[in-house]
């Protein structure tokens, strides 16, 4: 998630097409599966969540169970997406400001909790809470 970006906006990350959301879209819909749709906050703008977000909950309609925003947000400062200093409260104010930008593109859609790779009691604890 992290490596990827919606349309190709963010350059040097994997682009994320239309078509690849179809594709997702005719899976889900062969297999009668529904998904956690995860959006990329390391490395992305509010705006462009939104864009994907629109698109996607148009095209997975009743297969899109909830959005994640942020995958493993726990690593962002190891990785250097985010300086040594970066805390929960940080986390939650960016994805704060994603899940509104989204929630306005998809009104309809739940969120869900960060997926951490290993600090529950530092993010998943605080998010629950």
């Amino acid at each position: 998630v992290d490596r990827s970006s919606w349309n190709g906006a963010q350059g040097g990350l994997t682009p994320i097409l239309p078509a690849h959301i179809d594709a997702l879209a005719a899976f889900l819909q062969a297999t009668g599966w529904v998904c956690i749709y995860e959006v990329n906050l390391a490395r992305n703008t509010p705006e462009n969540a939104a864009a994907e977000a629109a698109y996607v909950s148009q095209r997975l309609g009743t297969s899109l169970l909830a959005w994640g925003i942020g995958n493993e947000p726990d690593l962002f400062t190891r990785h250097g997406y985010r300086p040594q200093s970066w805390r929960y409260p940080d986390f939650l104010a960016e994805w704060r400001v994603m899940r509104d930008a989204m929630r306005a593109a998809s009104p309809s859609v739940p969120f869900t909790g960060p997926g951490t790779a290993f600090n529950l009691t530092g993010l998943s604890l605080p998010f629950a809470g």
